[in-house]
Protein backbone atom coordinates (compact mmCIF):
# COMPACT_ATOMS: atom_id res chain seq x y z
CA UNK A 1 0.00 0.00 0.00
CA UNK A 2 2.38 2.25 0.68
CA UNK A 3 4.51 1.48 -2.55
CA UNK A 4 1.27 2.46 -4.13
CA UNK A 5 1.03 6.23 -2.23
CA UNK A 6 4.59 6.41 -3.02
CA UNK A 7 4.08 5.99 -6.69
CA UNK A 8 0.89 8.23 -6.98
CA UNK A 9 2.92 10.78 -5.45
CA UNK A 10 5.97 10.30 -7.72
CA UNK A 11 3.13 10.40 -10.62
CA UNK A 12 1.91 13.43 -9.40
CA UNK A 13 4.87 15.33 -8.76
CA UNK A 14 6.90 14.59 -12.16
CA UNK A 15 2.76 15.28 -13.98
CA UNK A 16 3.17 18.95 -12.05
CA UNK A 17 6.32 19.62 -12.97
CA UNK A 18 6.19 18.42 -16.89
CA UNK A 19 2.74 19.79 -17.48
CA UNK A 20 3.99 23.25 -16.07
CA UNK A 21 7.45 23.40 -17.79
CA UNK A 22 7.01 25.29 -21.33
CA UNK A 23 9.80 22.93 -23.00
CA UNK A 24 6.53 20.78 -23.48
CA UNK A 25 5.41 22.77 -25.87
CA UNK A 26 8.77 23.29 -27.93
CA UNK A 27 9.34 18.69 -27.84
CA UNK A 28 5.65 18.98 -28.93
CA UNK A 29 6.06 21.43 -32.08
CA UNK A 30 9.57 19.47 -32.68
CA UNK A 31 8.01 15.90 -32.96
CA UNK A 32 5.06 17.17 -34.29
CA UNK A 33 6.29 18.68 -37.56
CA UNK A 34 8.69 16.05 -37.99
CA UNK A 35 5.76 12.85 -38.06
CA UNK A 36 2.92 15.02 -39.23
CA UNK A 37 3.12 14.68 -43.01
CA UNK A 38 0.72 15.05 -46.47
CA UNK A 39 1.25 12.03 -48.45
CA UNK A 40 3.88 13.11 -50.87
CA UNK A 41 3.22 12.70 -54.71
CA UNK A 42 4.16 9.16 -56.62
CA UNK A 43 7.92 8.78 -56.87
CA UNK A 44 9.32 9.81 -60.24
CA UNK A 45 10.00 7.53 -62.83
CA UNK A 46 13.06 5.35 -62.55
CA UNK A 47 16.40 6.51 -64.66
CA UNK A 48 18.32 4.05 -64.63
CA UNK A 49 19.54 2.36 -61.27
CA UNK A 50 18.72 5.29 -59.59
CA UNK A 51 15.35 6.76 -58.09
CA UNK A 52 15.37 10.43 -57.77
CA UNK A 53 14.28 12.23 -54.54
CA UNK A 54 11.51 14.59 -53.74
CA UNK A 55 13.59 18.51 -53.67
CA UNK A 56 13.45 20.94 -50.66
CA UNK A 57 10.49 23.04 -52.85
CA UNK A 58 8.65 19.95 -53.22
CA UNK A 59 8.91 19.07 -49.44
CA UNK A 60 8.30 22.48 -48.64
CA UNK A 61 5.23 23.00 -50.35
CA UNK A 62 3.76 20.14 -49.13
CA UNK A 63 4.47 20.87 -45.49
CA UNK A 64 2.02 24.08 -46.43
CA UNK A 65 -1.16 21.53 -47.13
CA UNK A 66 -3.66 22.45 -44.67
CA UNK A 67 -4.20 19.19 -42.51
CA UNK A 68 -7.12 18.78 -39.59
CA UNK A 69 -5.68 16.39 -36.92
CA UNK A 70 -7.88 14.68 -34.08
CA UNK A 71 -5.76 14.24 -30.92
CA UNK A 72 -6.84 11.71 -28.61
CA UNK A 73 -7.21 13.01 -25.24
CA UNK A 74 -5.40 10.79 -22.92
CA UNK A 75 -1.84 10.97 -23.04
CA UNK A 76 0.16 7.62 -23.38
CA UNK A 77 3.13 6.38 -20.89
CA UNK A 78 5.95 4.38 -20.46
CA UNK A 79 5.38 1.26 -18.52
CA UNK A 80 8.86 0.13 -17.47
CA UNK A 81 11.88 2.47 -15.93
CA UNK A 82 12.75 5.09 -18.81
CA UNK A 83 16.11 6.60 -17.34
CA UNK A 84 17.85 3.60 -19.35
CA UNK A 85 16.50 4.97 -22.53
CA UNK A 86 18.34 8.19 -22.56
CA UNK A 87 21.57 6.50 -22.94
CA UNK A 88 20.10 4.03 -25.23
CA UNK A 89 16.94 3.88 -27.22
CA UNK A 90 17.63 1.09 -29.55
CA UNK A 91 17.82 -2.26 -27.35
CA UNK A 92 15.65 -1.37 -24.59
CA UNK A 93 12.06 -2.77 -24.94
CA UNK A 94 9.52 0.18 -24.64
CA UNK A 95 5.89 -0.84 -23.25
CA UNK A 96 3.38 2.05 -23.25
CA UNK A 97 -0.45 2.56 -22.36
CA UNK A 98 -2.57 5.02 -22.14
CA UNK A 99 -2.95 7.29 -19.06
CA UNK A 100 -5.70 8.74 -17.38
CA UNK A 101 -3.45 12.31 -18.03
CA UNK A 102 -5.70 14.59 -20.48
CA UNK A 103 -3.68 16.42 -23.21
CA UNK A 104 -3.64 20.42 -22.51
CA UNK A 105 -4.51 21.68 -25.75
CA UNK A 106 -2.48 24.50 -25.36
CA UNK A 107 0.44 22.34 -25.05
CA UNK A 108 0.14 21.40 -28.48
CA UNK A 109 1.51 23.25 -31.83
CA UNK A 110 2.80 22.36 -35.24
CA UNK A 111 3.22 24.69 -38.14
CA UNK A 112 0.77 26.61 -39.49
CA UNK A 113 -0.79 24.41 -41.43
CA UNK A 114 -1.76 22.08 -39.08
CA UNK A 115 -5.26 22.40 -37.09
CA UNK A 116 -5.62 20.44 -34.26
CA UNK A 117 -8.79 18.97 -31.95
CA UNK A 118 -8.27 17.53 -28.70
CA UNK A 119 -11.22 14.78 -28.79
CA UNK A 120 -13.23 14.74 -25.51
CA UNK A 121 -13.22 10.99 -25.71
CA UNK A 122 -10.62 8.42 -26.11
CA UNK A 123 -10.75 6.82 -29.22
CA UNK A 124 -10.93 3.34 -30.37
CA UNK A 125 -13.27 3.67 -34.31
CA UNK A 126 -10.87 5.57 -36.25
CA UNK A 127 -12.85 5.08 -39.41
CA UNK A 128 -15.23 7.42 -37.88
CA UNK A 129 -12.98 10.28 -36.42
CA UNK A 130 -10.88 9.56 -40.38
CA UNK A 131 -13.84 10.66 -42.60
CA UNK A 132 -13.53 14.05 -40.33
CA UNK A 133 -10.01 14.33 -39.85
CA UNK A 134 -7.02 13.85 -42.02
CA UNK A 135 -5.37 11.69 -39.21
CA UNK A 136 -5.15 11.01 -35.62
CA UNK A 137 -2.60 11.84 -33.25
CA UNK A 138 -1.70 10.52 -29.92
CA UNK A 139 0.97 11.99 -27.47
CA UNK A 140 2.79 10.34 -24.49
CA UNK A 141 3.82 12.36 -21.18
CA UNK A 142 7.48 13.84 -22.00
CA UNK A 143 10.03 11.99 -19.89
CA UNK A 144 13.20 14.75 -19.13
CA UNK A 145 16.55 13.46 -17.94
CA UNK A 146 17.78 14.19 -14.36
CA UNK A 147 19.69 17.67 -16.23
CA UNK A 148 16.59 18.65 -18.26
CA UNK A 149 18.31 18.36 -21.12
CA UNK A 150 17.10 15.12 -22.94
CA UNK A 151 13.91 14.55 -23.55
CA UNK A 152 11.65 11.42 -24.83
CA UNK A 153 8.44 11.14 -26.43
CA UNK A 154 6.14 8.62 -28.02
CA UNK A 155 4.27 10.25 -30.61
CA UNK A 156 1.53 7.78 -33.01
CA UNK A 157 -0.44 8.78 -35.37
CA UNK A 158 -2.47 7.30 -37.88
CA UNK A 159 -4.07 8.94 -41.45
CA UNK A 160 -5.75 5.21 -42.43
CA UNK A 161 -6.92 1.58 -41.65
CA UNK A 162 -3.67 0.48 -42.53
CA UNK A 163 -1.81 3.54 -42.26
CA UNK A 164 -0.04 4.15 -38.57
CA UNK A 165 2.80 4.07 -36.77
CA UNK A 166 4.26 4.87 -33.16
CA UNK A 167 7.88 6.45 -32.90
CA UNK A 168 9.97 7.00 -29.64
CA UNK A 169 11.97 10.22 -29.71
CA UNK A 170 15.19 11.36 -27.48
CA UNK A 171 15.56 15.14 -27.83
CA UNK A 172 18.82 17.04 -26.75
CA UNK A 173 18.31 20.66 -26.28
CA UNK A 174 21.02 22.93 -27.49
CA UNK A 175 20.94 26.46 -26.10
CA UNK A 176 17.40 27.33 -26.14
CA UNK A 177 16.63 24.47 -28.81
CA UNK A 178 15.00 21.38 -28.78
CA UNK A 179 16.24 18.89 -31.89
CA UNK A 180 15.93 15.28 -32.48
CA UNK A 181 19.09 12.97 -31.88
CA UNK A 182 17.37 9.45 -32.48
CA UNK A 183 14.21 8.44 -32.93
CA UNK A 184 12.78 4.20 -32.94
CA UNK A 185 10.05 2.81 -34.72
CA UNK A 186 7.83 1.25 -31.82
CA UNK A 187 5.24 -0.09 -34.30
CA UNK A 188 3.58 0.29 -38.01
CA UNK A 189 0.97 -0.97 -39.91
Amino acid sequence: MQLRINYIILVFFITVFSCSNNSDKDIYNVVINSKIKPLPPPPPPIKGDTISTLSKSVIDSLNKVPLKIAVNPFLLDFKNDDTKLFNNIDDIKVDYFISNLKVKREDIKGRKSLEFKVLEEDISDFNSKLKVYDGVLFLSTIKYNDKNNKALVIIGYTNGKSSSSTYLYLLKKNKKTWKIIKRRRLSVT
